[in-house]
């Protein structure tokens, strides 16, 4: 199946060169049975970084192009290899109120992408701008991050791992209040990742 070609070609890579080593350390010095299976495995790893570097440099054009069409304005993008494959990209586009979602797949026809709109909520930070996780978290994120609230609890996710709204990385900063919110020690909020939720990623590899 194309789908797994690229994770597939991957395996091949780590295992001819792991098969190379040992070939290496097994075998005596008199056969290059070694020295070829060490050649094989970095031949097809240079050609599979070859290919991931190239396809997103394409997705970095793929994106920009279509954000021109659109004429939103937006602070910066980034795009992203989904899990176990080099195929489908995701894009990222934050600006000062709201980030984008989008995906981008060698398997679809045309060269542009769809967003889907999420606000960033930075406002629940207002009173604890100054707080040193928040403008620890502001840096590690590079800004790229949303906030959002749990109870009573001001939460900052980084946006560049994780499906929609299960972040990987999400910290409690802060805690609402009247009339500004109130900083708080920051706290890891552990989040159970629904990995079901994958089938919705890679079923836009052939989406349109």
């Amino acid at each position: 199946m194309p789908s797994v070609l690229p994770l597939f070609c991957r395996n091949v890579c780590d295992r001819t060169l792991l098969l190379g080593v040992i070939a290496a350390l097994a075998l005596t010095r008199k056969t290059l049975t070694g020295n070829r299976w060490d050649a094989a495995g970095l031949a097809l790893s240079t050609i599979y970084l070859s290919w991931s570097v190239g396809a997103k440099f394409y997705v970095d054009d793929v994106a920009r192009k279509t954000l021109v069409n659109e004429n939103a304005p937006y602070d910066r993008f980034i795009t992203m290899a989904t899990p176990f494959n080099t195929v489908l990209w995701r894009v990222l586009v934050v600006d000062k109120n709201n980030y984008r979602i989008g995906y981008y797949s060698f398997f679809s026809d045309g060269d542009t992408i769809r967003f889907q709109s999420y606000p960033r909520n930075q406002h629940l930070l207002s009173g604890i701008e100054e707080h040193w996780p928040v403008q620890r978290l502001r840096w590690f994120t590079k800004e790229l991050f949303s906030v959002t609230t749990a109870g009573d609890a001001i939460i900052i996710n980084d946006l560049r791992m994780g499906l929609e709204p299960d972040f990987v990385f999400r910290f409690k900063v802060g805690e609402l209040s009247n009339p500004h919110a109130k900083a708080s020690p920051p706290e890891q909020i552990h989040t159970r990742q629904d990995w079901s939720r994958l089938r919705l990623v890679w079923s836009r590899l052939y989406a349109e």
